[in-house]
């Protein structure tokens, strides 16, 4: 499958493009992709902790998802998050392109369902004002999940997702969004 993005795949969009083989996107968009959730007080539920470092790699990853930065579709392309900026008509362009995948003149960004048996470990980020308990539950999801074969790696980030909604901050996150869009900043007490 080839997603064609041409505009924000935000959330569980941009964890819905992941898992297809191949991603292109609209030459030029400003954003094209962010995992906002830890703006909202939760992580990523749809595989996103743990598709995107194996996409990506983890230090990349690791950043966009803790700190919820949105991605221009020239950075994705360069850290891999897409395959191809298309010129002109999307819909042709991703058509022409899963032609050429499916005939073998290109082949498809792979990564690996397999663990990795690297000592991984986080690296300061300055998630601002963002909450530090969701902080640590992500780097759980990340760290923890990138050692585990795919499968069971998703199972965990379903758990770890399951201990946000018992956090103070997602009732918090979730309710400054609703109640003051998605530009306002929550302000997260870290429990």
């Amino acid at each position: 499958t080839v997603c064609a993005l041409n505009g924000f795949a935000f959330g569980g969009g941009n964890e819905l493009a992941i898992t297809c083989t191949a991603r292109v996107a609209k030459k030029g968009l400003p954003v094209v992709a962010c995992q906002p959730e830890a703006n909202l007080g939760f992580i990523p539920g749809s595989g996103g902790t743990q598709r995107l470092p194996r996409l990506v790699g983890v230090d990349v990853a690791a950043e966009i998802l803790r700190t919820a930065r949105p991605v221009s579709g020239k950075e994705a392309l360069e850290i891999g998050l897409i395959d191809k900026e298309i010129e002109g008509d999307l819909v042709e362009g991703a058509v022409e392109y899963a032609k050429k995948l499916a005939k073998g003149e290109i082949q498809p960004r792979k990564f690996s369902t397999n663990g990795t048996h690297e000592n991984l470990a986080p690296k300061e980020i300055n998630i601002g004002h963002l909450s530090k308990k969701i902080d640590h539950i992500m780097n759980k999801a990340i760290y923890d999940g990138i050692k585990l074969p795919l499968n069971e790696a998703l199972e965990l980030e379903s758990k770890l997702f399951g201990e946000c909604i018992l956090t103070d901050d997602m009732k918090i996150g979730l309710d400054n969004f609703l109640t003051n869009g998605p530009r306002a900043k929550a302000e997260f007490i870290h429990k």
